[in-house]
């Protein structure tokens, strides 16, 4: 799903579709490799039960909605229709994958979910910088094969002539193929589960706390203070959180912080010239 600044965040967990008069719930590409992908520790058969569970209890639930409804979503549907039945996926631990098991419940989670980006191609293809995945070309692969046994693996086109790029956050200008949107979706939902926002009331302290620093100091002192004391600690605390699934962006602290830090600003600028006008419209009374 595109940003409003045309850059690529966002993907849809569990879209509605319309079929044969009804709504059907399709679980996205990234869900069904998560799935098989952490239930085949057990047995082979184990991934294959819990994606048909899934779906059979998706379409259960979604069948006697029309398509004609209003609401778009899961989400938008069980707040409408109270009585929505158990819409959770499970995604279990699985050693070397993830460290805990994490519960999906469609029924609330918003409809397009964060990407965390890792996977994006080398910054010069012909070097020998190491790459947390590998490429492999189609030719090769259909003539000398490889050896893809607990791998994950994704077909996508790559070349520069099938029109497939998109910009990201960590490629912007240059964009990537669409297989890389789907490998670091399905990479993000294997290791961190659903990212869950932040709660507002954290960022309520921190633009508080920001803003009584740079207001009581002077601005230089103010910086160190608040880099030192506050930003290295939450830098820290970012990582930490996203590890549990919690997403911080620390950009939109620093935005709130200079935009009140302005605002300080100008109205004590015009306190001061309001003040001033007024003491000379005083002395010039006074004469």
């Amino acid at each position: 799903m595109v940003d409003e600044d045309r850059l690529w965040r966002r993907w849809q967990l569990a879209p509605l579709v319309s079929q044969e008069g009804h709504l059907t719930v399709v679980p996205s590409m990234q869900l069904l490799t998560a799935l098989a992908e952490l239930h085949s520790h057990n047995s082979e058969t184990s991934a294959v039960a819990a994606i048909r569970q899934l779906k059979t209890r998706l379409n259960e639930w979604a069948k006697p909605f029309s398509c004609d409804i209003k609401e778009k979503t899961i989400a938008e549907l069980c707040r409408v229709h109270k009585n929505c039945p158990d819409l959770t996926a499970t995604l279990p631990q699985k050693k070397r994958v993830n460290d805990k098991t994490h519960v999906i419940d469609l029924a609330a989670a918003d409809a397009n979910d964060r990407i965390v980006y890792r996977f994006a191609p080398a910054d010069k293809p012909n070097s020998k910088q190491r790459t947390v995945i590998d490429i492999e070309r189609a030719k090769d692969v259909l003539t000398y094969g490889i050896n893809a046994q607990n791998q994950i693996v994704f077909i996508g086109a790559t070349h520069e002539d099938n029109k497939d790029r998109h910009p990201i956050p960590i490629r912007v200008l240059t964009g990537v193929d669409g297989v890389y949107l789907v490998a670091n979706a399905t990479d993000t939902l294997l290791r961190f589960g659903r990212l869950q926002p932040h709660q507002d009331k954290i960022i309520a302290f921190v633009v508080v706390l920001m803003t009584l620093i740079f207001t009581v100091f002077n601005t230089i002192f103010a910086h160190i203070l608040s880099f030192g004391f506050l930003f290295i600690p939450l830098f820290i605390w970012t990582f930490y959180q996203l590890h549990q699934g919690i997403v911080i962006d620390i950009a939109l602290y620093s935005l709130a912080i200079q935009i009140i830090q302005i605002l300080v600003k100008v109205v004590t600028q015009l306190l001061k010239f309001w003040t001033n006008n007024r003491v000379l419209k005083n002395k010039a009374v006074s004469l």
